[in-house]
């Protein structure tokens, strides 16, 4: 779901006419593609071992675990791709490069730590950790950039900005 909006997302804040306008799209993008991210994520982990069994047989009851941390990771590339997405737009390439690198090598240390005595659970956390420093780096990254991202645009929705003054205190 998050990379079809991303998909179409691109050049809809290639053709910002101002940062304002980009910080517009871009907070309306994170509000819906995180929403529907945790939904989807939500479920799938509610419902982790029912799937799989139904999906592919009893025997894959016991990756039920596994899936749940998949299913947290998912709920946070969702807004990682739209801060990704722009700063491509905006032309902030550099960023994503340290993402990327920062994001590889968290992935293949905490694989090296733990998939040795946890198997499949702690490969599933090494996807987990990389996204969840992947999604605070381009959020860093994506403020730095475009700091309109947490001021209030007339006419937009007040959640993002409501979230950010909360968290803010």
């Amino acid at each position: 779901m998050a990379n079809a909006v991303t998909t179409g997302l691109l050049p809809r804040l290639s053709s910002a006419r101002d940062a304002t306008e980009t910080a517009t799209v871009t907070r309306r993008a994170l509000v819906w593609v995180t929403a529907g991210g945790v939904a989807v994520s939500g479920l799938v982990a509610l419902l982790a071992r029912p799937l799989l069994v139904v999906l592919f047989g009893p025997r894959f009851a016991g990756a039920a675990p596994a899936l749940v941390v998949l299913a947290l990771a998912t709920a946070v590339i969702a807004p990682a791709g739209v801060l990704g997405t722009t700063l491509v737009a905006l032309g902030r390439l550099r960023p994503l490069g340290l993402q990327v690198a920062v994001s590889l090598t968290i992935n293949l240390a905490v694989i090296l730590l733990l998939v040795p005595s946890l198997g499949a659970i702690g490969a599933a956390t090494a996807t987990l950790a990389c996204e969840l420093a992947a999604l605070v780096l381009l959020a860093v990254a994506a403020l730095r950039a475009l700091p309109e991202l947490i001021a209030p645009t007339p006419g937009a929705s007040p959640l993002p900005s409501a979230i950010t003054a909360r968290v803010g205190r």
